[in-house]
């Protein structure tokens, strides 16, 4: 059986079926072993398959915008930095400011 059978909402997509559906399996689970229930009658339900999602690209124009809004010197070089490596800002933010200037100060000397 399908969790879509079971947890059928019209206006959904297949994302928010397996949400809640992941939460009333949960709740079986929980009430079957502490004993509530005798026996977890959502234990063979398999959740739907989401589609991979695919990634949105930026034209040749909005990175020209993007280049453009950048006012300082610093942004420019985040700008280029994370357009050419794919890297996420979140990891960016981690990057401590002080090895960052370190690499600076590296390839500016030689």
């Amino acid at each position: 059986m399908r969790f879509t059978t079971i947890f059928y909402f019209p206006n959904h997509n297949k994302k928010a079926v397996k949400h809640r559906g992941r939460c009333v399996k949960s709740l079986f689970r929980w009430s079957h072993e502490e004993g509530y229930i005798l026996k977890n009658l959502t234990a063979k339900l398999k959740e739907p398959k989401l589609g991979k999602r695919i990634p949105k690209f930026l034209s040749e124009l909005e990175i020209e915008h993007l280049r453009e809004a950048c006012q300082t010197t610093m942004e420019k070089a985040l700008f280029e930095f994370l357009y050419s490596t794919g890297c996420h800002i979140g990891k960016i933010v981690k990057f401590p400011r002080e090895d960052i200037n370190k690499i600076m100060d590296y390839n500016g000397s030689h």
